[in-house]
Formats: structure tokens, sequence, C-alpha cells
């Protein structure tokens, strides 16, 4: 509801205002600095920030052939400070307990990363940049496999390969969102018939293109001059869909009960139907925004005889979105126990 500019009669202006003081109490908490340091501490500890989503991207534009000897890789980085590490001493002593600096052994540059709930969003090119590091003996594979939750913008459509690609390097996934291109309209697949979200594959659902089982043996064996053979691997849900769907999916365009509800569009008798999309739960803001005044969006070049880092122009911060992710809807499904 809007208010008015105008009230007739005017004395109703003076119980539609709220107090001052009432709207002081209700956005203000002048008291916190009263209370005794641990219950303070306590405070803080308990004001778990949201996820977080920390980008790494190899624009296409840019690059040059990995494997030519005078080529360079140019690294682009996107991410926002954590807010309870620039509040004050006790907030950031209290959110140093739930951060730690990441990465640094890529991109010579530390960022604070929540292993077990912030996202990394990689493009594969990144990965390849990843695996290349830990298989020329330069960083040792100790982050990556720390990852839980991961979010890979692919080339092509997602091959079982691909998968094992993933897994065999970042080992500790719980999550993997992926985003694949578009496909052309072929008479046999016309898109009004293709799913318009995401799709979710749960740890036990296989598909067509992929199934966990096949696919275990490959990514627990050993990793030559990377790491040995794994003794432990859980498979992570899979949430696949392509550029469309996912754009459809922030947007908020798609309608799940109509195009996925209770009847085959070819079959004029209803059949039974099991949902293959699991409508997410609020917990993750995938980032689309700019970068605020705190985050930091660079250009880390990768020479073979010289590093360096380069800071990008405020005109640049504005244009770089997320390749997977369009907008601050909350996209992170629940696991089925």
């Amino acid at each position: 509801m809007q208010r008015p500019q105008k009230f007739d009669p005017e004395w109703i202006d003076f119980f539609t205002s709220p107090c001052p003081y009432f709207v002081k109490q209700l956005t203000t908490f002048p008291q916190f600095s009263r209370f005794p340091r641990e219950i303070q501490h306590m405070i803080w500890e308990r004001a778990i920030p949201d996820r977080r989503v920390v980008q790494f991207t190899a624009p296409d534009a840019i690059q040059r052939s990995l494997t030519t000897p005078t080529g360079s890789f140019v690294l682009r980085i996107r991410y926002i400070n954590p807010s309870i590490l620039l509040a004050c001493s006790d907030s950031r002593a209290a959110g140093l307990k739930m951060y730690e600096q990441a990465f640094a052994p890529y991109v010579r540059r530390p960022i604070y990363f929540n292993f077990e709930r912030d996202y990394l969003e990689l493009d594969t090119r990144t990965i390849e940049y990843f695996a290349e590091l830990s298989e020329d003996n330069i960083v040792e594979l100790e982050q990556p496999p720390r990852v839980k939750n991961l979010a890979v913008a692919t080339r092509r459509a997602l091959r079982g390969e691909d998968l094992v690609f993933y897994c065999q390097f970042f080992s500790g996934l719980e999550r993997l969102l992926v985003k694949e291109p578009d496909t052309p309209d072929t008479p046999n697949t016309p898109s009004i018939a293709r799913p318009q979200l995401p799709h979710t594959f749960q740890t036990d659902q296989p598909s067509f293109r992929h199934n966990w089982e096949n696919l275990r043996a490959p990514i627990m064996k050993r990793v030559p001059f990377v790491r040995p053979a794994l003794e432990k691997w859980e498979p992570p849900l899979l949430i696949l869909g392509t550029d469309s769907q996912w754009s459809k999916h922030a947007k908020g365009e798609a309608q799940p009960e109509a195009e996925w509800g209770g009847l085959d569009p070819s079959s004029p008798t209803p059949m039974e139907w099991e949902p293959t999309a699991f409508i997410p739960s609020l917990e993750y803001v995938p980032r689309s925004e700019t970068v605020g005044p705190r985050g930091a969006v660079v250009e880390y070049v990768r020479e073979r005889f010289d590093d360096s880092i380069a800071e990008t122009e405020q005109e640049e911060h504005e244009s770089i979105k997320s390749s997977l992710f369009y907008s601050p809807r909350r996209i992170i499904p629940r696991m089925r126990h």
C-alpha cells in the first residue's frame, strides 16, 4: 500500500504516521554494546551470513591455448567480501571462525571462503587450469576436494566423462549445478515438450547421460601425479539445465505445474506423475548483481614467465554477470534423505 500525498481531512495523517520513537526502537539495537562481551560474541557467532558465490571465469574472447608455451591465461575473479568480517573487530573474530583464506595458490590473492556453505562457480576452462596446476605439481590438490557446492558452465552438452573430470578434482561435492548450451529444436524434441526448469537428479537417480554407479570407479581411481585412489566417495546432488532453462527459472517465467503436471501432452489419458524438479528452498542467493564497494573484480593474467594482477574499471564491473545464475532468486534444492 502506498502512502497518499495528501490526507482529507488532514488530521488522519496523525494516525497513519508512525511514531519516530517507535520506528527507532524497531530499527536499532542501542543496548547491544551494554551486553557482556561473552554475550556479544555469542550473538555474532549466531549471525550466519548468506551463502556467497565466488566466481572464477576465463572469457573465451581473451584466451589463448593453454598448451601454447608463450600463451597467457586470463582469469576473471568475482566475489563480495563477507560483511561479518567488516562490521567490527568482534564480528571479524566471529567471522574468521566461519571463513578462511582460500585459492591463493591459484590466483595469488587469498579470498575468504566457507567451504561448507559458499558456492564456487567456474567454467570448464578454469577447471582445466586448476587441474593443470595440480598435474604439473605447481599446486597441491588440497582445497578443491573441500568444496561442497560447485557450479559449472560448460561449452557443450554434459557427458559422463565431464562428471568424472569434475569429481576427480572436486571429490567432496554435495551439490553440483551445471549449465549447458541450448540445443536446436528437432522434429523429435520440439521446445514445447522440453522441461522449462533445470532438472534435479537425486544422488541415486541416473539418467540416459550419467549413472553414478558406473562413474564411481573412474572417479575414485588414482589420478597420476595428483592424488592417490579415493577410499570413499559419495555422488553429489546434480542440478542440470540449459542456458534458457536457468534464465526462465530465475525470471519466474516457467510454470512447472502447467508444463510437468499430471498429464502427458502426447497422451489423452492421465498418467502417474512424479516431479522431475524439486522446488528450491530459500537458502542460497545466486549472485548476478554487480560487485559491491567492498567486493572485487580482477583480471589475473597468468604468463609463462611473468605473473601480474590488474584491476578492471568500474564500467567493466557493471558488465560482468554470472554465467550460470540470472537473478537473486534462491535456487538451492534440498537433498532427499
